[in-house]
């Protein structure tokens, strides 16, 4: 059973992207330092890795023209590419923040030949509610490169705590593809309809999507950090005979509770308990199970920031990560393994967005149990690019994974094809709007947070 897809696709699924940049932007800007006002001190700030930090923190939160153009100059690698995107992205939030009460603190700093990585703990106040909180904490590593003109911030990783290990770099920095020619915070919009969401050529009419049964697709990262990959998804089919599959001690991990899937949640059980009631098999289980956060759940962007299962339980908000992370917890609950999966989905012309879903393990395979998009099972238009057990905390896995694909991911679709076996052709076709609705896509995200 398939309903028809939710509009929260086309405003909602991707607000990956938002927080994703949300929370690389957290430790810039934040905290008040006296700004650059020469040359000389600009020249100066690059003698040591801290001061390249304290020299971008101090120009982002000047915001002019030209402190945005110095404050360009002293990234490189993956961070160059993002730099118009977190520019924009603290542009959005700046109103929202407190910098009497917010801060930032280096906690470590290690360093191995042309390579620095520095722990920095943020704590950013709210004059108000943002994304339901007041105050978010942040654990990040920013990572820098030095090159004949000194140290720069070249790549930029979430952490899980103070105590999660600091490891540096090796090896040369590649250089990728960056995100807009300009430097400028007003180049970010040109930017982010460019490159940001990954655009496919050809794709299936509209009228067609919903046909999709299998894809041939081509996946490459621009900068080349990983070789190009032909990829195919399709329809995982549920059982016709639904049966307990054997499990094995693998599986364990997928029935275990977290601190994102908590099944000490007495809630939860009982909920879980309410739905499995007089089910006749694990199929029918799962499937009471994606109507119930299909039904009942209120997607809206950036109503929370990557929820556990105890909050989307009773907030019942949240978007497609809260969704999937309370199907998963449900699922587990119902004695059903389940992960969550991470990655990018299209619905139509060709347009890709970050999204997340569910997967069951039923009749002894994974199927896609997607609550967001309204499926089960999962279609074929997914681009699952991580699992995630629950076994690590999430958020710096989803966060991470969307730093290192935002503006960096080409999905390619190749072939498509429909009918119950995926061996029925569909012609592909250019969709000239693709640009401007990715380009309606991120200013939805923009203007989602802080509602």
């Amino acid at each position: 059973m398939s309903l028809k897809p939710s509009p929260y696709m086309n405003a909602k699924a991707g607000w990956f992207f938002g927080r994703a940049l949300l929370l690389a932007a957290l430790p810039f800007g934040s905290l008040a330092a006296s700004p650059p006002t020469s040359p000389a001190f600009h020249r100066f700030s690059q003698s040591s890795p801290r001061q390249v930090v304290e020299t971008f923190d101090s120009l982002i939160e000047l915001g002019s023209p030209a402190a945005i153009d110095q404050a360009r100059m002293l990234t490189t690698g993956s961070m160059r590419r993002l730099f118009p995107l977190l520019v924009e992205m603290q542009a959005r939030f700046a109103p929202f923040l407190d910098t009497a009460r917010s801060r930032d603190s280096m906690l470590e700093e290690r360093r191995a030949g042309d390579w620095t990585a520095l722990k920095i703990q943020s704590l950013v106040v709210f004059k108000k509610p943002f994304l339901g909180r007041e105050r978010m904490e942040s654990m990040q590593a920013a990572h820098l490169w030095r090159d004949s003109a000194g140290w720069k911030i070249a790549e930029l990783e979430e952490l899980s705590d103070a105590q999660a290990p600091l490891v540096v770099r090796t090896g040369s920095l590649s250089a990728p593809p960056e995100a807009a020619t300009g430097s400028s915070a007003s180049s970010a919009a040109s930017a982010t309809a460019n490159n940001l969401f990954p655009i496919s050529r050809l794709a299936p009419a509209k009228e067609d999507m919903q046909r999709v049964t299998r894809l041939r697709l081509r996946i490459a990262l621009r900068d080349g950090s990983e070789p190009t990959k032909i990829l195919e998804t399709c329809v995982i089919a549920l059982p016709t005979k639904p049966t307990p599959a054997p499990w094995t001690d693998s599986l364990a991990v997928y029935l275990a509770s977290t601190i994102d899937l908590d099944l000490t949640d007495k809630m939860l059980r009982t909920r879980a308990a309410k739905l499995k009631q007089g089910s006749p098999n694990e199929v029918e289980t799962a499937r009471r199970i994606w109507n119930f956060v299909t039904t009942s759940f209120d997607y809206r962007l950036g109503a929370t920031l990557f929820g556990t299962s105890r909050e989307a339980l009773r907030d019942r908000t949240g978007d497609c990560s809260e969704a999937a992370v309370l199907t998963a917890a449900l699922l587990r609950a119902a004695n059903i393994p389940s992960r969550v999966v991470m990655g990018y989905a299209t619905l139509q012309s060709g347009v890709w967005i970050g999204h997340a879903w569910a997967e069951a393990f039923l009749g002894g395979q994974w199927i896609g149990v997607d609550a967001a998009l309204r499926e089960f099972p999962a279609g074929a238009t997914r681009v699952a690019l991580i699992t995630l057990s629950g076994e690590r905390e999430m958020r710096p896995e989803a966060t991470n994974l969307m730093l290192r694909t935002l503006a960096n991911l080409d999905i390619q679709i190749v072939a498509a094809f429909a009918g119950p076996n995926g061996d029925v052709p569909l012609p592909l076709r250019e969709h000239p709007a693709a640009a401007a609705e990715a380009r309606r896509f991120w200013k939805q995200v923009l203007e989602g947070m802080g509602d």
